[in-house]
């Protein structure tokens, strides 16, 4: 399972257009930089508040994000064809229970999948 303790714990920077970072205690003390930084030095004008975070912590999430994008997809294709079928139909249209079947693999994988990735390593 992938720690986020990192990414909530907040490092803060002033970046200007150079590349140049200034880590700052803060949030509000990056921007506190980046308009002392703007006054003395505006030539390396704009000043960014951004917080960086190692990319191993975002690829965990990314791919978290990209599992749960999979399951609401699979459940709206799920609902989709449920929905085909009214309520006074008499009979199941040709291939309506092959589509249900796959779109219920579908979210099933979109599940196990998820279900894996909070099981600790």
């Amino acid at each position: 399972m992938t720690d986020f303790k990192e990414l909530r714990e907040a490092r803060w920077y002033c970046v200007n257009k150079i590349g140049m970072a200034t880590v700052c205690t803060s949030k509000d003390d990056a921007a506190d930089v980046a308009a002392n930084c703007f006054a003395v030095y505006p030539v390396h004008a704009p000043y960014r508040v951004v917080q960086l975070v190692p990319i191993d912590d975002l690829r965990g999430l990314l791919e978290r994000l990209d599992a749960l994008q999979e399951f609401y997809d699979a459940d709206r294709a799920t609902n989709k064809v449920c929905d085909e079928v009214s309520p006074g139909l008499s009979s199941i249209p040709d291939g309506h229970m092959d589509r249900m079947g796959a779109a219920v693999s579908r979210r099933s994988a979109a599940v196990a999948k998820i279900k894996a990735m909070e099981q600790p390593e």
